[in-house]
């Protein structure tokens, strides 16, 4: 499915790491923790996912996310298709 979404993601200590008002993606192409949490909600829902390393950038981490993060995303699904 491609979503649409506005989200904020941020670590634990508060950390906003990435925010977004209009985010379109192919959802097999993200985190699995966006994989397995975006579905439990329909257009115009809004949830909040609290996601473990395991579920998205583990030991590895990224540019901006240190390895083993769990990471917080408050998103809002705007469109599915």
């Amino acid at each position: 499915s491609q979503i649409t979404v506005s989200y904020k993601g941020e670590l634990t200590n508060g950390t906003v790491f990435d925010q977004q008002t209009s985010f379109i993606s192919i959802l097999d192409r993200l985190v699995d923790g966006w994989q397995e949490g975006i579905p439990l909600i329909k257009k115009g829902g809004e949830i909040m996912l609290y996601i473990p390393p395991s579920l998205a950038y583990g030991a590895t981490g990224n540019n901006v996310i240190p390895p083993y993060s769990i990471l917080i995303f408050d998103i809002s699904l705007t469109n599915v298709q």
